[in-house]
């Protein structure tokens, strides 16, 4: 008998007499709701979730399987936002479905100053959050993995009438995120709003979405009015939705990122026949409306609880290995299948060859591994005796993960793989690091802050500059201003050596170094000042675009340019807050740098330096 890996959803459910008469309460009220949080803090980005909010009602209310009392149950749907600037639309559904983490003061948390469980996008750490999936494009890579963790986990242990592991995957995704196929229990909805950022999707993309995806073989479902259809609403789901709808932007690029206005606003809530003097309004009839899901969840863990109980006393030896790695326990002896030391080879070994001698006996001995080369298995030596790779449709037992996966889509499907479960999968990847090409090139880096502020740390990679620091035949630069920035396009455009770090103000008789780099020079300007203001200490300012170009300066010039004699920085991550909170947070601030200083050197050790 052949054994059925994942539950067919059944997203054509029928609403009752009653709920038809709740549901467009129900939106309205969403759709208010979600306009408020945005005109709090003049912020966010209202115009997607307004769009999709009978499309999130269908989910959480009737399709998906979940159970908000315990987020982490373990045969839940899972659902992706690949779309992760409409975040709000999530926590929204969180609350209205009743995770208790997920109050209505951490709701109005968004994009204010404070730290809350609603970040700018999406984060894992946050009850109800599968993934962080950060910029656009990932959240389909990610949700991939996901339902082949469900397909592997199925395909090793459900038996006939005992589907242990079944459960559906679910991503929405918007115009930059499309591929990948032929995994029955991954349903993808396209809120499909024609308008990007800059305007009409038509300005990028006239293709037929829906020719591209029957010719990618998915199963293909197309709603015209995703707005309003509930019923119709849950495989590939086009579903047309207008950005903005009920505002005076609804199908505008103006309706994707910013506050609709106090006269907006009172005009959404008269369009869906709300109180314009009232604010954050949910009522009770509405709570209880989509709280059913809570019981319900409850209901289908149990439910599942039972089974797997059934299927311990029928399968004992399947269930403690299914046990085992659902707890995150590796078997007691794996360490034996590493290679020992006289195994190894005694000349000169490139490390993906000594890679693929400790991982490919690893691989081949423990079921909880999958292995990913993006399609380069021989390249990097990751071919063991009997590997066979994960394969639609009988293949799914298997650890080795091939096919022609880009290098970013396989660390995505990695990603997932390991958030399934904690540690029931254990995904490694083995790729080119990065292939490069020595042709001139100038690639220009925006959003690289932490001053980003509310889009959250997946959008303030500041990690990034060290990484492209150290990569070869790449000149990075990191200009403060506008004439900083003309020097960085001379040196870029004519590939001649200028300085990297120079005196940002001359002045004579100077007791102090300071260094800035990039926009955060401000700070070191604003220090200087309190410097002088409140210790009587004259201080320079170094800025230091670039730290190649001042390696290839003499010694000399290096050392009359760049002594410095205080240091501030960062040691972490950003935070989701205001640009000029974070700063704050992370003490880049004139008053807090007062109790901030490092340390001071020559004629200032008589000074007490604050504890850094």
């Amino acid at each position: 008998m052949a054994v059925e890996g994942a539950t067919t959803a059944s997203p054509r459910f029928r609403l009752s007499p009653e709920d038809r008469k709740l549901v467009p309460i129900a939106l309205s009220t969403f759709r208010c709701f979600v306009s408020d949080l945005c005109e709090q803090y003049k912020g966010g980005h209202p115009g997607s979730a307004m769009g999709m909010a009978a499309i999130g009602l269908a989910l959480w209310k009737y399709s998906m399987n979940y159970s908000p009392a315990n987020p982490e149950y373990f045969n839940r749907d899972r659902f992706v936002l690949s779309t992760g600037h409409t975040c709000i639309f999530q926590y929204l559904h969180l609350h209205l479905t009743g995770y208790d983490s997920m109050t209505m003061d951490q709701l109005k948390g968004y994009h204010s100053s404070l730290p809350s469980l609603c970040p700018g996008h999406p984060e894992i750490e946050h009850p109800g959050i599968e993934l962080t999936t950060g910029p656009l494009g990932q959240g389909i890579a990610n949700a991939v993995g996901l339902a082949m963790a469900t397909k592997h986990l199925a395909a090793t242990y459900n038996q006939p009438h005992y589907n242990i592991a079944n459960n559906m995957t679910w991503c929405i995704v918007g115009d930059a995120c499309l591929q990948e196929g032929k995994l029955n229990n991954l349903y993808v909805i396209y809120n499909n709003n024609q308008v990007t950022c800059n305007g009409s999707v038509n300005l990028y993309n006239n293709e037929d979405v829906n020719i591209k995806m029957r010719a990618y073989a998915w199963n293909f479902l197309e709603i015209e009015d995703g707005s309003y259809d509930v019923e119709a609403i849950p495989t590939f789901i086009n579903i047309r939705t207008v950005i903005g709808l009920g505002s005076k932007s609804a199908g505008d690029a103006k309706a994707h990122g910013a506050a609709f206005g106090p006269e907006d606003v009172a005009s959404i809530k008269r369009h869906f026949g709300m109180d314009p003097e009232k604010h954050f309004v949910i009522s009770d009839q509405v709570l209880q409306f989509y709280r059913t899901a809570r019981p319900r969840g409850v209901e289908l863990e149990q439910m599942w609880d039972e089974r797997v109980k059934s299927y311990a006393a029928a399968f004992p030896q399947l269930y403690e290995e299914f046990r085992h790695r659902v707890e995150g326990k590796m078997t007691a002896d794996w360490k034996a299948l590493i290679p020992q030391k006289g195994d190894f080879p005694t000349s000169q070994t490139p490390s993906r060859k000594s890679a693929g001698l400790v991982c490919n006996p690893l691989a081949a001995g423990l079921k909880n591994m999958m292995v990913g080369t993006a399609d380069l298995s021989p390249s990097v030596n990751m071919i063991w005796k009997g590997k066979v790779d994960f394969q639609h449709p009988d293949l799914r037992t298997t650890c080795g993960i091939n096919g022609n996966y880009a290098g970013r889509a396989i660390a995505s499907i990695s990603n997932s793989l390991a958030a399934y479960s904690k540690r029931t999968i254990l995904p490694i990847t083995s790729t080119f690091f990065m292939f490069y090409i020595g042709l001139q090139q100038i690639h220009i880096a925006t959003h690289d802050s932490i001053g980003t502020g509310e889009d959250d740390p997946t959008h303030q990679p500041i990690a990034l500059a060290a990484l492209y620091r150290a990569i070869p035949n790449i000149l990075y630069i990191c200009p403060c201003d506008s004439k900083e920035t003309a020097s960085a396009f001379i040196a870029a455009l004519e590939a001649k050596v200028q300085k990297g770090a120079y005196i940002f103000n001359k002045e004579p008789n100077v007791q102090v170094t300071l260094l800035g780099v990039k926009s955060e020079i401000v700070f070191t300007v604003k220090t200087k000042k309190l410097l002088a203001k409140q210790f009587n200490i004259k201080a320079r300012i170094v800025s230091f675009p670039s730290q190649q170009l001042f390696k290839w300066q003499s010694l000399k010039y290096k050392r009359e340019e760049c002594y410095t004699d205080a240091r501030f920085l960062i040691s972490s991550f950003g935070h989701s807050l205001p640009g000029a909170a974070v700063y704050r947070y992370f003490g880049f601030d004139e008053n807090v740098k007062q109790g901030n200083i490092s340390i001071l050197r020559g004629e200032f050790q008589d000074l007490n330096p604050a504890r850094h």
